[in-house]
């Protein structure tokens, strides 16, 4: 099951006791809280960040006491234009306010919130222990109805049974999803902007990347409601990860196709390479299965700063294998010039039969999740 997250809308200062009351309210609820105080990103960014943080939740949580707080540039309170960013988009909003005297802004803000927002929806609490109790109440029923891990295994089985075709070279195409059902993860205007192409590029070439080169052909496209780059100079054998095609999807699906076969520096020594006979290496699929991932990284949170989708899901396939051998790099030597005879062709191998969930909050998951795909995709093609 899918944690609701909720976002905590408050003033700060001196209102501490209360946030954490919230905070232990929701986490009891079976939900997951959403505080400024947790991300740095709400925490430092300009008020458009802080509301599409609380865009990022399944609910708001709207606390009034005393006062009303501070005044956002809009003119609007900072708690109101978080709760009218909510409403705006029907996100669902509870509204707790506090049985005290307020001052003036506070009483307009109540006063408005009590317009809006009637029955089980608004409450009324004293102490922190009372609104704890009040935000369990409220949160539970989220909780109860969360939406299960989003595995749309027919979308999946698609898109891993037709890896790009780069000419003969063997292809390692990655699919990764979010594990929640939304149709928007990215907005199209953002998926389309030139501004996010070169924001997408400068991932690739991070040092700590390296999935595009800055000296290779690049070209864009657009599709139904995706955004695609193919990088490859459409002639000759591209060195093993040189050729590589991107797709990212509005509702959040990252397809990625690297090559793992080419004319390397070895292979151009070696007459077996021309003849498509030279062993396909496991920790070649694993290095460059990491830097695909180590991509997707960046890109989910360039997409997802404010974790909504911490839940990934990811799989693998090989394309155009057809007779090269699949094996260990200790073992190519040996089987230099076989042709893997008696493989079983039914399209591309997959490193799992479902999706492979894994966790941005685990910051090594792309190393992980390259070392499983490489080994698992070895012992599905050679058993």
């Amino acid at each position: 099951m899918l944690k609701p997250r909720v976002f905590v809308s408050s003033v700060m200062d001196g209102f501490e006791e209360y946030r954490a009351s919230a905070r232990a309210g929701i986490e009891a609820a079976g939900c997951e809280p959403v505080l400024v105080e947790d991300s740095a990103a709400l925490a430092v960014s300009s008020r458009n960040a802080c509301l599409d943080g609380v865009g990022s939740c399944d609910a708001v949580a709207v606390i009034v006491g005393e006062r009303g707080g501070w005044t956002a540039p809009s003119g609007k309170l900072v708690v109101e234009e978080e709760y009218d960013h909510a409403r705006g988009r029907s996100i669902p909003t509870f509204v707790f306010l506090q049985d005290v005297k307020r001052d003036v802004d506070g009483d307009r803000l109540a006063k408005k919130l009590s317009d809006f927002v009637g029955g089980n929806f608004r409450r009324t609490f004293k102490k922190a222990a009372d609104l704890r109790r009040e935000v369990e109440a409220a949160c539970k029923p989220l909780a109860s109805s969360a939406p299960r891990i989003n595995v749309d295994k027919t979308r999946f089985d698609r898109l891993l049974a037709n890896p790009h075709d780069f000419g003969r070279e063997t292809v390692l195409r990655i699919v990764t999803a979010t594990g929640r059902p939304d149709e928007t993860v990215i907005e199209m205007d953002r998926l389309d902007s030139e501004e996010f192409k070169h924001e997408l590029f400068a991932l690739g070439v991070a040092r700590d990347v390296g999935l595009f080169h800055r000296t290779r052909q690049r070209a864009e496209d657009r599709g139904k409601n995706s955004l695609v780059v193919v990088q490859s100079d459409g002639h000759g054998s591209p060195p093993p990860g040189q050729a590589v095609r991107v797709e990212l999807t509005e509702d959040g699906w990252l397809v990625l196709d690297i090559n793992v076969s080419g004319a390397d520096e070895n292979s151009r020594r070696d007459a077996m390479a021309s003849f498509g006979m030279y062993p396909v290496e496991v920790e070649a699929v694993k290095d460059h299965a990491a830097t695909a991932l180590r991509f997707a990284r960046r890109v989910f949170d360039a997409i997802d700063p404010f974790n909504r989708h911490v839940g990934l899901l990811s799989n693998a396939s090989l394309g155009a294998l057809n007779s090269k051998p699949l094996v260990f790099r200790k073992d190519r030597e040996k089987y230099k010039g076989q042709i893997a005879f008696g493989r079983n062709d039914d399209g591309a191998p997959t490193s799992f039969d479902r999706p492979e969930p894994v966790s941005r909050a685990d910051a090594n998951w792309p190393d992980t999740l390259a070392d499983k795909i490489a080994k698992r995709l070895e012992r599905r093609v050679n058993t």
